[in-house]
């Protein structure tokens, strides 16, 4: 049996899962401004899957989210991109939303 799916939104907008927090207002993420400090950005999310989450409100692509340390983050303040071994890294190397997705 062969099955064909169609995805209702082929190009979506997706983050790491862990990026994603809940408080009482509902989903947010930290965005990391130009001036490398932290905004925080309430966010609608469609559905997560395998550690992606489909964000249809509140992000543009391209912008950076923190995925990591959260609860030391403070809106307003700067924030410090580390990369995976630990070392500061350039912010045009950080993990960046990006559009995804494909019909088949």
């Amino acid at each position: 049996m062969n099955v064909r799916t169609t995805l209702a939104a082929p190009e979506v907008l997706v983050v790491p899962t862990v990026a994603v927090q809940n408080d009482q207002t509902g989903q947010h993420v930290f965005v990391v401004k130009s001036d490398q400090t932290a905004e925080f950005r309430t966010i609608t999310v469609e559905r997560a899957v395998e550690g992606d989450s489909v964000v249809t409100k509140g992000l543009n692509e391209g912008e950076t989210v923190v995925v990591d340390g959260q609860l030391r983050v403070l809106p307003g303040k700067p924030v410090v991109i580390k990369a995976a071994d630990g070392e500061a890294a350039k912010n045009d190397d950080a993990p960046k939303g990006k559009g995804k997705g494909k019909s088949t």
